[in-house]
């Protein structure tokens, strides 16, 4: 058995199915800082480079030389790279006729293996089969897998199917069929546990033609259409300032199992949930879905502003910005008395919310020109105070001090592990006779490892 690639205890190996043994962690590491060294840029440490090989070629150039795919130099750079890392793969990989002398080298390690793939459903289980590996455990990694495939050692694997067995529910999102691959998927588990709800969470599905490919909220978001309806209608799309599809799906599933958990009461059988991001964004499209799908119509960007509400966007005062909204006529009434500004509330051109869309632009032009003579908190008080809709656009900072805020209760003291004593924000929801309960700080990576499996 050639040592050259194997003679550190290695995270995973990758094995392709034409027998090359390929760990490409170090070549691509390797070949990314002598570029960045033929530049006169300092090498990046070996660990950071790991992470980013998860997100392949494209991904390693563009985090390594701070370039996205369209900029200036980005494909002959990727190109490069692409060369140099052929190069060394070609140098140093070992080739073998079959698995034998790996398996054997393996074993004489005493080195955990088995079988992953991202593609468990077409590749995972013939191999396993033909090669004899089944209810072993992983570090072998077969087809196109990621090379920071993490090992999965069978004492781990079987802990984690008793866990399972003693469980009301278990979420996992992992792409398709990698739980499979594994030997945790819901039917397998089920077989112990016929009462476990099981939710699973993709990016894109359990079937169709991107149910193998990764993808992360934004993308999703891309795909899904949200980006495309949000930002300045002569702007480009924008994301959401936070991963709110990510939140969302969160939701849905929560809903989900706990529907499971209720007709449970009722068959007292368990079932699978599949949820993926693609889904949940097509289901939060809201209005915008439907007017294409009923009428046909695609919406486009409207910045702050509302497509079929006017006015109702935010508007820049003298120190700020101010967001007005009247979604019916005494609301757009009682905001013309607050702006001291009879002549809009007079005027036929913005009687009714329609003719008010019809004239969005004449009508926000004015508000507006209004609204930039005084400050966010004096607009504040006067429109409030005239029973009209505002807010201000507030800085997280200032989230956090806006005494209604406060009044709330929500930020609360958690002892943290690690950093002491740390203020996160708490459950909004509020339950007359169960009160929610914030048992402790988030834990730290593994911190309830030993504890729980100590149970088992």
């Amino acid at each position: 058995m050639p040592q050259a690639r194997l003679t550190a205890r290695p995270r995973a190996l990758l094995f392709d199915l034409d027998g090359t043994l390929i760990d490409s962690a170090p070549d691509l590491a390797a070949a990314c800082n002598e570029m960045r060294a033929d530049r006169g840029l300092a090498a990046l440490p070996y660990e950071r480079l790991r992470r980013m090989v998860g997100s392949g070629a494209r991904g390693m150039v563009g985090a390594a030389f701070d370039l996205k795919p369209g900029d200036d130099g980005y494909l002959a750079l990727r190109d490069e790279f692409l060369d140099r890392y052929e190069a060394r793969m070609t140098r140093e990989t070992q080739v073998f006729a079959d698995m034998a002398p790996v398996l054997a080298w393996l074993e004489a390690q005493a080195l955990p293996w088995g079988i992953v793939t991202n593609k468990a459903a077409r590749f995972a289980a013939p191999l396993v089969e033909s090669l004899g590996l089944a209810g072993r455990a992983a570090v072998l990694v077969c087809g196109d897998t990621a090379a920071h495939a993490k090992p999965h050692p069978a004492p781990l694997l079987e802990a984690a199917r008793r866990l399972a067995g003693e469980s009301d529910v278990v979420i996992e999102n992992f792409r398709a069929g990698y739980m499979a691959g594994v030997g945790l998927d819901y039917e397998t588990l089920a077989s112990d546990n016929q009462r476990l709800v099981y939710c699973s969470m993709t990016a894109f599905g359990e079937t169709g033609p991107y149910k193998d490919r990764a993808g992360y909220d934004v993308m999703v978001s891309a795909l899904g259409g949200m980006m495309g309806l949000t930002g300045m209608p002569d702007g480009p799309p924008v994301k959401t300032g936070v991963a709110l599809l990510d939140v969302a799906t969160g939701l849905h599933a929560a809903t989900a199992i706990c529907a499971a958990l209720y007709e449970r009461e009722k068959s007292g059988k368990g079932q699978r949930i599949e949820l993926s991001l693609l889904g949940v964004q097509l289901a939060t499209l809201i209005n915008a879905s439907s007017v294409y799908l009923v009428a046909g119509e695609v919406m486009g960007r409207q910045g702050n502003a509302h497509v079929a509400i006017v006015p109702y966007r935010a508007f820049r005062a003298a120190d700020g910005y101010v967001v007005v909204g009247a979604a019916n006529d005494s609301m757009f009434m009682r905001l013309c008395a607050a702006l001291e500004a009879p002549d809009l509330a007079q005027d036929r051109r913005f009687t009714t919310n329609a003719d008010r869309v019809a004239h969005r632009d004449e009508l926000e032009a004015a508000i507006g020109e209004r609204l930039a003579t005084a400050t966010v908190s004096e607009w504040v008080d006067s429109i409030s105070a005239a029973g009209a809709a505002v807010a201000p656009v507030n800085t997280i900072s200032e989230v956090f001090e806006d005494p209604q805020v406060v009044a709330s209760g929500q930020v609360l003291p958690f002892e943290h592990t690690t950093l002491g004593e740390i203020r996160l924000v708490g459950s909004p929801i509020h339950m007359s006779r169960t009160p929610v309960s914030h048992k402790g700080a988030p834990p730290t990576l593994g911190e309830h490892t030993k504890e729980v499996l100590g149970k088992l």
